[in-house]
Order: C-alpha cells, then sequence, then structure tokens
C-alpha cells in the first residue's frame, strides 16, 4: 500500500517514528541508569560496601538497552546484516533485497511474540496472577515462579521486558516495507 500523499507518511509510518522517538529516549535513560548504577557501585566498592544486586540488575538494564537498539536499528536501516550482494547488484535488485530483509525481520518479529506468548502463558497470568502456582502445576510451565539470584522478582519480568521491542521491530519493518521512501530518511530528518 503506498504513502496516503508524497508529503503525508502511511500511518505505520507515523506509528513508527512514534515508537522511534520514544525508544531513542528510553534508551538514553537505559544508558543514564546503567552509568549512575556503575559509577554507585563503583564508588561503594572502593568504601568497601558495595551493592550486592548491581551485577544482575546492570546485565537486565544492559540487555534490554540492546533490544531497544536493534528495533531502532531496524527503523533507520542500520541493523546487521550483510550487504555485499546488494552492493555488487543493480540498484533496482538492491532494493529487492532490503524489501526481503525487512520481509524476513518481520516475519522473526511476529515468530518471537508467538513464542513470547506460549512461552509467558499470558491468557493464563492474567486469570491466575495473584496466585500462579495453581496454573504452573497445570501447565508445567513454572516461568513465573522462579525468582531472580539477588533482585527477588521473577526472572519472567526481566524476559519479558524485551518482548515490546519485537513488536517495535516488526512495526519499524512494515513501515519500510509500506513507506520504502521514508525509510531512506534517518528519522530525525522526517
Amino acid at each position: 500500500m503506498p504513502p496516503l500523499s508524497p508529503t503525508r507518511p502511511h500511518p505505520v509510518t507515523r506509528v513508527s517514528r512514534g515508537l522511534f522517538a520514544l525508544e531513542r529516549r528510553l534508551l538514553q535513560a537505559l544508558m543514564a541508569a546503567i552509568l549512575i548504577l556503575t559509577l554507585v557501585n563503583i564508588g561503594l566498592t572502593i568504601g568497601g560496601r558495595s551493592l550486592y544486586w548491581a551485577a544482575e540488575a546492570l546485565i537486565a538494564l544492559m540487555t534490554l538497552a540492546a533490544f531497544v537498539g536493534q528495533s531502532m536499528l531496524i527503523r533507520t536501516g542500520q541493523h546487521p546484516g550483510v550487504t555485499l550482494l546488494a552492493d555488487m547488484v543493480s540498484p533496482r535488485a538492491a532494493r529487492w533485497l532490503r524489501m526481503a530483509s525487512d520481509l524476513v525481520l518481520l516475519g522473526l518479529s511476529a515468530l518471537l511474540l508467538v513464542l513470547a506468548w506460549r512461552m509467558f502463558d499470558l491468557p493464563g497470568l492474567l486469570t491466575n496472577w495473584r496466585d500462579p502456582l495453581p496454573r504452573a502445576i497445570e501447565t508445567g510451565n513454572f516461568t513465573w515462579l522462579e525468582p531472580t539470584n539477588t533482585l527477588g522478582i521473577a526472572k519472567a519480568w526481566i524476559w519479558l521486558a524485551p518482548v515490546p521491542f519485537f513488536a517495535f521491530g516488526g512495526i519499524h519493518a512494515l513501515a519500510r516495507l509500506l513507506d520504502p521512501q521514508d525509510a531512506a530518511l534517518l528519522p530525525q530528518e522526517a
């Protein structure tokens, strides 16, 4: 489906732009939190008192930052990819290769969302959120019951954090497919 007009981008592109702006702010906040927590822990360690939970929290924050960043790279078309073939073919064939890459990314995003839905058993959690143990025994899925080593929260909350960025990456890939002219622009230029 082509954009609505040359000056007005496709609605999915507008959503993608908005998500990119949100992701940029979130990534900035995550990087600031990583820096602050690292510096505080270093200072406390020098003083003989470290935060025992800081390492686990930093790993979770860095992992989330990586997923936010990968979603942003899909939007800008700068995600890791092999461009050797695209550099050797005609511009038209290179466009087809970029479209194929975006289709693969869209399919991968959909697959990751389906797998996350199954792994986290979200309908079961929503119906049994006060006491997930009976549902875990019934299904054999103990994802929501396994605590982190030092933070004391369910590991599933940390594992669930990247899931929205699977969806965001899919939206970015779809926007690149629906509005290829906009995909050539960097989001701050649009």
